[in-house]
């Protein structure tokens, strides 16, 4: 099983450097069917689901992969990036500053915070974001 989940993570991921969402998020589904412990299939399939609009769904597959792996960096990259694009600018803050925890410097997180903290100040006072089940 394990063969055929790598294999269809390859797909996948060529499927997504084609901008062929729709099909990398069937092959990814399809990967997760057989190894469903493969944080990675996880955080793909998030990054294909954010591609297509499908933002809760980007969040939830996020949220799995940093349950999964709770140390592995890129995982909170993507849940930030989902809370971010949901307009939950307090909880990307908190995932990137977690990320970058594990990871001191990472370039990816580090942009990504500097980007939500911008947004966080351009925010009228007193509005918040919702945070329900997205924080890590």
């Amino acid at each position: 099983f394990k063969y055929a989940a790598d294999q269809l993570k390859l797909q996948g991921g060529q499927l997504f450097a084609q901008e062929k969402f729709d099909e990398a998020i069937a092959a990814f589904s399809k990967a997760i069917e057989l190894d469903a412990s493969n944080h990675t299939l996880f955080a793909n399939r998030s990054a294909a689901y954010l591609k297509t609009g499908k933002l809760h769904a980007a969040l939830s597959d996020a949220l799995k992969c940093t349950k999964l792996s709770p140390t592995w960096v890129k995982g909170y990259f993507r849940l930030g990036v989902a809370q971010q694009v949901l307009g939950r600018l307090q909880a990307a803050e908190k995932t990137f500053t977690k990320g970058l925890e594990l990871e001191p410097g990472h370039p990816q997180l580090t942009a990504a915070l500097g980007n939500v903290q911008s947004q966080l100040k351009q925010k009228p006072l007193g509005e918040t974001d919702s945070t329900e089940n997205t924080t890590v």
